[in-house]
């Protein structure tokens, strides 16, 4: 193993003026091999040949964030067409649902209408808690995990934004009435769940087992299958992929 020192690199006046946030880009994505190529130059390894390899590594990684970009500007797009425009702009007026959250539960989920009631939706999303009986007695143990993987993820990130108060979001769309109203009662509910003592990941999964109703009451109707788009949009960036990274 070859142990390398690196160089201290220079302090940039006004260089904390271009930071978003800590840990994150303007995309929302952590920091790109981007951002560390563009100050390699900064820094040196002691060793040629590891610096060599070095500088190898960071122009392919900045390859595969030139990847990334490209799939960014294609999502967006699907987003903004006539066929998910609506479906969209819908979801995102809730908290916690950006425009790739919002594509994604309309891909795994599809129709929502196609669920008679929100019980239904949540029990094939997997938060439904899991019911023991034993004789007379019965007992509600964690939640099933039985349904759809991803959008269940995706509405468990998005239920932690609810601890905060009800506030209007810095970029994107207003919230509408129910999604306004969504704001206020669980975040209320959140309060009262932790104030009596559930902790703050019971907590969230209850948030999350109410947000299928909250979504099932706009109307998304999938007429179609995004992820088919989004399928023929990976091959083409595949076909691209040699010349991104050399």
């Amino acid at each position: 193993m070859i142990c390398v020192a690196l160089e201290p690199l220079p302090v940039i006046a006004g260089s904390s003026s271009c930071c978003v946030t800590a840990g994150s880009t303007a995309t929302g994505r952590p920091p790109g091999p981007s951002s560390a190529a563009s100050g390699s130059t900064a820094q040196r390894l002691e060793d040629s040949l590891a610096h060599l390899a070095l500088e190898q590594i960071l122009c392919h990684l900045d390859g595969i964030e030139r990847q990334l970009d490209l799939l960014d500007a294609e999502l967006e797009r699907i987003a903004r067409s006539e066929r998910w425009a609506d479906q969209v702009d819908t979801l995102t007026r809730f908290r916690g649902i950006s425009t790739l959250t919002a594509l994604g539960l309309i891909a795994e989920i599809g129709d929502f209408a196609r669920f008679s009631h929100p019980h239904e939706l949540a029990s094939w999303l997997g938060i439904t808690p899991s019911a023991y009986s034993s004789g007379e007695s019965q007992h509600r143990g964690h939640i099933t995990k039985a349904g759809n993987t991803h959008a269940r993820r995706l509405l468990v990130e998005a239920a932690w934004h609810y601890r905060h108060p009800p506030r209007g979001p810095a970029t994107g769309p207003a919230p509408d009435q129910r999604a306004w109203q969504a704001q206020v009662r669980l975040h209320h509910r959140y309060r009262h769940l932790t104030h009596n003592g559930k902790r703050t990941t019971v907590t969230n999964i209850a948030i999350a087992r109410e947000l299928p109703s909250r979504y099932a009451g706009c109307g998304i109707v999938a007429d179609s299958d995004p992820a088919s788009e989004l399928a023929e949009t990976e091959v083409k960036l595949q076909a691209l992929l040699p010349v991104l990274t050399g």
